[in-house]
């Protein structure tokens, strides 16, 4: 053997071993995105359960949320109360908006997120907080959530 043929076999191997990089590569970003979509999930699926128990573990405060999203007058007390439940909801739903827009969220996941952010924009309660309250999040979630508003106010027209 002589030494073009030990160079030739030297290139190949270590052609090979490129390419076996490359692949163990991909696959280590492919796991690593699938460990962050379940994560994701995982998490809003966590805030959301947070959310719904600080309802069953207060009425009082679920007695608000029910008559504050149906647009029922509040007295002064309970509006400041609905509105900071508004708040909190408002930021869990930035925050699906975000996971969805980074494609951190599979398209199911998605979707249901989108049917909760939406059922919240058809209520009278949410639509007049959202339009006193709503500009602390950022512009693409605030046309998301305007434009759920107007599809709800148009289909109830």
């Amino acid at each position: 053997m002589n030494w073009e043929s030990i160079g030739a076999i030297s290139e190949f191997v270590g052609a090979a071993a490129v390419v076996a990089t490359l692949l163990y590569l991909a696959a280590q970003i492919r796991q690593t995105n699938a460990n962050q979509r379940v994560a994701a999930k995982q998490e809003m699926t966590r805030q959301f359960a947070e959310f719904i128990d600080f309802m069953v573990l207060n009425p009082h405060l679920a007695s608000i949320h029910d008559r504050g999203l149906a647009g029922e007058d509040l007295n002064p007390e309970e509006s400041i109360i609905f509105s900071r439940i508004m708040a909190k909801a408002t930021w869990y739903f930035s925050t699906m908006h975000f996971q969805y827009r980074i494609q951190s969220l599979e398209q199911g996941d998605w979707e249901e997120s989108r049917s909760l952010i939406a059922f919240y924009c058809s209520s009278p309660g949410f639509q007049r907080f959202w339009t006193t309250r709503a500009r602390a999040h950022g512009k693409e979630f605030l046309d998301y959530v305007d434009g759920e508003i107007d599809a709800a106010l148009n289909t109830n027209t």
